[in-house]
């Protein structure tokens, strides 16, 4: 999950706790209300601002237009709050005028295009029929829920005025836009984690767009009053779109990239789901009135429904078996070289500007362990090396087995320093021998550190300058770590336990 996350969570609440004070002590006063919980709007939006410029200065050349579009589209939202804050001071309103909604829709334009260009830096990933078959049917759904709902009523709302009109029909249009474009982007970030924190984007956005709805809905009604938890989410929109610059620019192309979706095995979900919305409200729409045969044709629907949501269970089940058996190691559980070679290739293939090293670890006397106790003990070492890698690794690595002795850790965002701690706790951790079905094993390791871009640009040679220091710490009397230096100035520090017992 997100690091340095105490900031963001106190903020957020401290947004909602603030809106809801401010409903309750001027809830006799509408107008203070407005006034309070647009001043709100404008403050978020400018600290959100800050970090959308922080992101744009940071960000490498693929991804500059996508936080300048959306840097320039937050301004332009900043200034129809602040001329709405001039009016609603001036004239004691609270009502928006035509300019603030123009403002309005020209910052959603802004949006939208910061979301297609997204689209385009992703389109690699995006492919699939069912990926376009899901859009397809969730579009379809929140069309038709949006026609009837908001787009019918907009001829009897607008009345005379040409302006108001095309106002009150391009939102729903705008935002069933933006729609569409976060829900092809939260399909292309299910084949690409490193694009993880793009899902605070989408977030922000699903907010605006059901603040949107929700505020037309009640416009038609004539039930909107200031202070409605309509405005909490044009607020929160705002802030999760801030957000996910925040997360950006506080460690471009490392671990607070890597975000864990919690939805992202459900998404087959979601044309079920927006089938099932669908049914209910044409139900609703004809006040329930069932009769025999349309009560068996729910029925139907629903027993069909539920056998199919079974089968794609269990689809997902085996998809899940092949997955693992594909890219992890059957005896240590850890990914393996095909997995290696996939995530390295992806780390730097997105992320070119960003730091990273390899330590390749391979195991000393562990073919005298083999010869002398046998396969099965030295299986058994294999795994207690793994289960001590992944403890000292921590969530800051990725570990690989590559086959044999050897295992390879990739640390993001490595510099000088956090490659010799970590080489470090390895080489500790060893020291301590290993109780394996009553025998005492001692094995240690023998490191090789390369690191990019300073030791090579590609996966491969990487890998070699990673092997090539790790022979020089086998050189060095092993028990230890090497940095490579293609001068051959090598950085090698050996850690010798004199109170180890031998094999």
């Amino acid at each position: 999950m997100f690091r340095n996350n105490v900031f963001p969570i106190s903020l957020l609440l401290s947004v909602i706790i603030v809106f809801y004070s401010l409903t309750h002590f001027f809830e006799q006063s509408p107008w203070l209300i407005s006034a309070g919980t647009n001043v709100l709007q404008i403050l978020i939006g400018t600290l959100s601002l800050v970090w959308l410029f922080q992101a744009y200065r940071r960000a490498d050349s693929r991804q500059k237009n996508f936080w300048l579009l959306l840097f320039v589209g937050l301004n332009v939202y900043l200034c129809s709050n602040w001329l709405w804050l001039y009016y609603q001071i001036s004239r004691q309103t609270i009502e928006s005028e035509n300019l603030t909604n123009v403002l309005w829709m020209a910052a959603y334009l802004f949006f939208l295009a910061a979301l297609i260009v997204k689209i385009r830096e992703l389109s690699g990933a995006f492919s699939g029929h069912s990926h376009s078959f899901n859009i397809t049917v969730f579009m379809i759904t929140v069309a038709s829920i949006s026609y009837h709902y908001l787009v019918d009523p907009v001829l009897e709302f607008a009345g005379d005025s040409l302006l108001v009109m095309l106002l009150t029909f391009a939102y729903p249009v705008a935002d069933l836009t933006i729609l569409f474009a976060v829900t092809i982007l939260y399909y292309l970030i299910q084949k690409n984690d490193k694009q993880g924190i793009l899902l605070l984007c989408i977030t922000g956005f699903s907010f605006q767009v059901a603040a949107d709805f929700i505020y037309a809905y009640l416009t038609f009604n004539g039930t909107y009053q200031a202070g409605h938890y309509v405005d909490l989410l044009w607020q929160l929109s705002t802030l999760f779109i801030g957000l996910t610059a925040y997360y950006a620019k506080e460690d471009e192309g490392q671990n607070s990239w890597l975000v864990k979706n919690p939805v992202r095995d459900q998404a087959a979900l979601f044309p079920y789901v927006s089938i099932v919305i669908l049914m209910v409200l044409v139900i609703e729409s004809y006040q329930f009135d069932f009769n025999a045969l349309s009560a068996g044709l729910l029925l139907a629907f629903l027993l069909l429904l539920a056998h199919q949501m079974q089968i794609l269970h269990k689809n997902h089940q085996l998809v899940a078996q092949y997955k693992q058996l594909a890219y992890h190691d059957p005896l240590t559980g850890l990914r393996n070289r095909g997995s290696f070679k996939q995530e390295i290739e992806g780390m730097l293939s997105n992320y070119p500007s960003s730091q990273l090293a390899l330590l390749l670890l391979d195991l000393d006397k562990f073919k005298a362990v083999n010869d002398t106790l046998g396969h099965h003990i030295g299986d058994m070492v294999l795994i207690k090396t793994a289960q001590r890698l992944e403890a000292t690794g921590g969530n800051e690595a990725l570990i690989f087995r590559l086959g044999g002795d050897e295992f390879i850790i990739i640390l993001p965002g490595a510099t000088q320093e956090r490659c010799t701690a970590l080489a470090k706790r390895i080489v500790d951790v060893f020291q301590d021998p290993m109780d394996i079905e009553g025998h005492v094993v001692s094995v240690t390791p023998s490191i090789g550190i390369s690191k990019y871009p300073e030791n090579g640009n590609t996966s491969d040679k990487l890998m070699q300058n990673a092997d090539a220091a790790m022979y020089v710490t086998k050189g060095k009397g092993k028990n230890g770590f090497s940095f490579y230096n293609e001068d051959a100035n090598w950085n090698e520090v050996r850690i010798k336990n004199e109170n180890r017992v031998p094999v």
